[in-house]
């Protein structure tokens, strides 16, 4: 078969006249991303550009390798999703549009990008910001629950925020449907459920709740919990053995939580799916619900250390295999 073009064939003539081309945002996994301007209304936009050759062969243009993100499901989820208004906290697709052999997907833009860059710029965030884009992203997604979708690849890096701070659920090329049992691991490791691992079948709304666990405390302590849920990480045998709390207290981490957020952590990061916390109970948790103020806290800087090897993991996945 012949290779796809590569993201260089993409010019601005292809996109229609209602569109202007201002800048390249990102590499994509079949295309790239583009700032334009709606001529129409004047306002930004991001158009996800993709090779519809590369995306049917399910080829990656970054790596040239196989992936299993899928396009016309991505489609289909944001056209349920953004039908009839939307939600304020999942990522609206504008238009949708082929030309020359790509698919071009309109959506909002969102000047802030990834909620990672959010975080990573400082660290980590203070608990009621992380309170904040928790209850945004748990919003998001029980929305997508709503309409039979599980996210299945829910991560810092597939939330955008926008200019005035609202997180917005994206990326859902390994979406699937949230009544159907799942067997293999898709997403990203730092935040795949444990039961993804395993050769059984599995319920992939319960893995979501999972990685918004995941994702709560990364924001809080900037630093992944376990490099993968599985009995071959250390840290996360320690924590089938003795617990989550066993682990933030010997990580000294206790005073970056409230006694209501490592509650609903230990709820939501409970290795077995079946007494996990739904979503419907993230969402009606006290820390989730209620404003708790928090003053500042402190902690070890060694912690950190694992912040460094997730920087880098993004840019080079191979770490993480």
């Amino acid at each position: 078969m012949a290779m796809p073009h590569t993201t260089q064939d993409l010019y601005p003539h292809k996109l229609q006249p209602q569109y202007t081309q201002i800048r390249e945002l990102a590499n994509a996994i079949f295309g790239r991303v583009l700032l334009c301007v709606d001529n129409y209304t004047q306002t930004p936009v991001a158009i996800k550009c993709m090779n519809m050759q590369a995306s049917q062969a399910k080829l990656s243009l970054l790596d040239n390798i196989v992936v299993n993100e899928d396009v016309a499901m991505e489609k289909q989820v944001l056209r349920t999703l953004s039908a009839d208004g939307g939600h304020p906290n999942v990522l609206c697709l504008l238009n949708d549009f082929q030309h020359a052999g790509h698919d071009f997907l309109v959506l909002e833009y969102c000047a802030q990008g990834e909620l990672f860059d959010v975080v990573s710029a400082q660290d980590r965030l203070a608990l009621p910001a992380a309170q904040t884009f928790l209850r945004q992203v748990a919003s998001g997604l029980q929305y997508m629950h709503s309409h039979g979708y599980a996210h299945c690849d829910l991560s810092l890096e597939n939330v955008l925020v926008d200019v005035a701070g609202q997180a917005k659920l994206c990326d859902f090329g390994l979406a699937a449907s949230l009544y159907e049992w799942k067997t293999g691991g898709v997403g990203k490791p730092f935040y795949m459920a444990p039961e993804m691992y395993t050769l059984q079948f599995y319920a992939p709304g319960a893995a979501d709740v999972w990685s918004l666990g995941m994702m709560l405390f990364i924001m809080v302590t900037g630093s992944p919990l376990v490099q993968k849920a599985h009995s071959s990480d250390p840290t996360f045998r320690f924590i089938q053995t003795f617990g989550l709390r066993a682990i933030v207290s010997a990580w000294r981490m206790e005073s970056l939580f409230s006694a209501e957020a490592l509650d609903l952590l230990c709820r939501m990061l409970d290795p077995n799916p079946s007494t996990r916390m739904t979503l419907d109970e993230v969402l009606v948790h006290d820390f989730v619900y209620e404003d708790i103020p928090l003053p500042p806290a402190t902690v070890d800087d060694d912690v950190f250390g694992w912040m460094d090897t997730f920087l880098r993991s993004k840019k080079n996945p191979s770490m993480l295999s």
